[in-house]
């Protein structure tokens, strides 16, 4: 049996993550996950300046038709896009 719980760790380093607690064949497990709120400066320097060319796709880009929302998230400046219908 597998099952797991997850709750919440707020620190001031890093306001994602958190800790879950593990049923294993042996007992119980804590495991420690962490992941940055903000990745724009981190997919900036990893991707972006690295990759050319980077095609994102999905049928959740858009807020309202426009790409704004997820380009500033993710650190996108100067692109070219295109909205299919």
């Amino acid at each position: 049996m597998f099952y797991c719980i997850s709750c919440p760790v707020v620190t001031p380093s890093n306001p994602a993550s958190t800790v879950e607690k593990v049923k294993t064949k042996r007992g119980f497990s804590l495991w420690l996950k962490a992941a940055p709120v903000e990745v724009s400066s981190f997919l900036k320097e990893l991707v972006w300046e690295r990759l050319k060319p980077v095609i994102l796709t999905s049928a959740t880009l858009t807020t309202e038709g426009k790409f704004s929302f997820i380009k500033e998230r993710i650190g996108l400046e100067r692109v070219r896009e295109v909205l299919l219908s």
